[in-house]
């Protein structure tokens, strides 16, 4: 099951299109392969500068 943690500053990504639109490339990876999407996860993770 792949998991993928996509930490990020809290200036980028800020639109949940633009997540989404990331989300969905990501699984594509994964479905192409003829994995189910359902086994693909993908959790964004914003950062403050200082945890950078």
């Amino acid at each position: 099951m792949p998991v993928w943690q996509v930490l990020h500053p809290n200036t980028v990504l800020t639109d949940a299109t633009k997540k989404a639109s990331l989300d969905k490339d990501i699984t594509a990876l994964y479905t192409n392969g003829g994995l189910p999407a359902f086994y693909v996860s993908v959790y964004f993770h914003s950062l403050s500068g200082s945890d950078i």
